[in-house]
């Protein structure tokens, strides 16, 4: 892995090179940009704005003689007349690959409804990093509610953040905590008994067995649900729905993977959502 520190630390790892923001050091999520994009923006001040976190840098303007702000992802994108927008296909504004951009009009329907959903209306996906140095990537997906999955590094958190874009979260969620559980139990196996670290893959096991137990729970409801609809002999069609009790299902057409915000549908599929944080 090469590293540059001249401006930003700049990390690069095969195609992908991970941009640090600006004062933050070893700190901070990076920003993701394509390898052959760094003779560029190795010469720039990146920071993360306080508008969305896009990054960006500041220039001086000869001409108006003003500071002007400039948005990273329109210059590799070479699209800073603002009649166009460049979106972000995935709805991260951390990765500023090229093959995740998209130019496009202002009443461009697929850029609108990427403003308002993460990958499908039904999915969240957050990353942050922790106070003691973590990253933290937590997952929903109206059945897994809030799964918050650790990482020592940014790079094994892209790994994972990859494969459930390409995989989608309702078969790569399950995927992701059993490999999980697998790697606590065989670091609990490994650790002498009563220690900090032994208590602590105890608690993660315990953690992963909850909220796989969350979710069976939320599928016995979602299923008792769909039981009731279709004894009163309700038409299933995409929208909100309110039980007796005050719980909120959404209806919603079935995407073969998440990155598809269009796609061939194939039935319906009900998600409990009476938990999310809108």
């Amino acid at each position: 892995m090469k590293k540059y520190y001249k401006k930003n630390r700049i990390e690069i790892d095969g195609k992908i090179a991970l941009i640090y923001p600006n004062g933050e050091k070893d700190r901070g999520n990076p920003f993701i940009f394509d390898v052959e994009d760094v003779n560029l923006l190795k010469y720039f001040t990146i920071h993360a704005d306080h508008n969305g976190g896009y990054p960006v840098t500041t220039t001086y303007d000869s001409e108006s003689k003003k500071t002007i702000t400039v948005r990273i992802h329109r210059l590799i994108t070479g699209s800073l007349c603002n009649e166009y927008h460049v979106d972000h296909i995935n709805g991260n504004v951390k990765d500023n690959r090229k093959c995740n951009l998209r130019i496009c009009y202002p009443d461009d329907a697929p850029n609108q409804a990427n403003r308002t959903q993460d990958w499908v209306n039904h999915e969240m996906v957050n990353v942050r990093k922790t106070d003691d140095d973590y990253f933290q990537m937590t997952l929903s997906n109206g059945i897994y509610e809030n799964v918050k999955i650790l990482y020592k590094t940014y790079k094994h958190l892209l790994k994972d953040y990859y494969f459930l874009y390409d995989i989608g979260l309702d078969e790569g969620i399950p995927i992701i905590l059993k490999s999980h559980y697998n790697h606590y139990k065989k670091l609990l196996e490994q650790t002498e008994h009563k220690t900090d670290e032994y208590f602590t893959y105890l608690n993660s096991l315990q953690y992963i067995k909850e909220k796989v137990e969350q979710k069976k729970q939320n599928e016995q409801k979602i299923e008792q649900i769909r039981q009731e609809f279709e004894a009163e002999g309700k038409e299933l069609t995409s929208g909100i729905y309110e039980t007796k009790e005050g719980g909120i299902f959404f209806l919603f057409t079935d995407p073969r993977k998440s990155k598809d915000i269009i796609a061939e549908n194939e039935g319906f599929i009900f998600k409990y959502i009476d938990n999310y944080q809108n």
